[in-house]
């Protein structure tokens, strides 16, 4: 009886919270989470003073968030696709962050699982609710103790994006993250691009994308490739790389600024004006476009 699951052990509940996991129906998971979060109130009720009836549901309330998302969270930030986080989402995950800070606080001096530490850490990130070096310290203590593929590559992103690219390169090669598919391989990719191995990226992201027709992915690699050849002033290269970009999403406005921009630099300024009129024709206000045709006309 669910209105009897709280007078089990723990692990039993934990048992009873993964269960939810293996139904197939996003409907009916979700379903299934929320009567659990409403059974879990009551846990909390009877257990005030109890660490794990607050990690237990915070973790509840961030699996009901997951249900709302299209993607996986490490494939949200691969594709950068910021807009799944949606309302419904935050909601959960702020929720959920309320619920594990309160059990972090109750455990005094006992640290928090690594189950748990992962899943607050999530919830900070996409919520942004705090910086990017205290999600790092919080899961740095936690590192070995990861094991799942998306564990891992979420670990090295808030390492990258905390400049600690060596941590995030030699956790992603020690659990051979490169053999874990396609993605994978990606997130080593991209570290090794941060960190400025270029030779080793460059040759990572061709090998995934002689592999690959996924439109999405191919946007990435060229998008990456561009990148790297125009931080070392190879216009020629990265402007073959973002104009590829281009053919695969011909209204990122973005992408065409980079492109105009790469014209420039190769001289090639009719080029540059041409993509910047373009621009302007979908977006007439665009000043970044005007401010090119202004700098051609000097």
């Amino acid at each position: 009886s669910y209105l009897m699951i709280w007078k089990y052990t723990d692990n039993k509940l934990i048992k009873k919270i993964e269960s939810t996991q293996k139904i197939a129906a996003t409907e009916k998971k979700r379903e299934a989470l929320v009567k659990l979060a409403k059974v879990f109130k009551k846990y909390r009720e009877d257990n005030p003073v109890k660490a794990e009836a607050y990690l237990l549901s915070g973790y509840i309330h961030f699996l009901i968030a997951k249900t709302y998302l299209p993607d996986s969270l490490t494939d949200i930030i691969l594709f950068n696709n910021a807009k799944a986080i949606s309302q419904k989402v935050k909601s959960q995950l702020l929720t959920a962050i309320q619920f594990l800070k309160k059990g972090n606080v109750l455990l005094q001096k006992d640290k928090m699982d690594v189950r748990y530490a992962m899943v607050l850490s999530k919830s900070l990130f996409f919520c942004d609710y705090e910086k990017p070096q205290e999600i790092y310290t919080l899961l740095l203590p936690q590192k070995d103790k990861i094991k799942t593929a998306e564990d891992i590559k979420f670990y090295s992103f808030i390492s990258i994006i905390n400049n600690k690219h060596d941590d995030a390169i030699a956790t992603l090669k020690r659990f051979k993250i490169e053999e874990s598919g396609t993605k994978g391989k990606l997130f080593l990719a991209i570290a090794e691009k941060y960190a400025k191995h270029y030779n080793n990226s460059i040759k990572l992201f061709k090998e995934v994308g002689s592999k690959t027709k996924d439109t999405e992915l191919l946007k990435i690699i060229h998008e990456n490739l561009g990148d790297i050849y125009k931080n070392q002033s190879l216009h020629k290269e990265a402007l073959s790389e973002y104009l590829e970009v281009f053919k695969l999403s011909p209204k990122n406005t973005k992408i065409q600024v980079i492109i105009s921009n790469l014209y420039i630099a190769s001289g090639d300024k009719l080029k540059a004006e041409k993509m910047a009129r373009e621009i302007l024709k979908n977006e007439p206000n665009n000043k970044t476009a005007k401010d090119i045709l202004k700098s051609l006309r000097r």
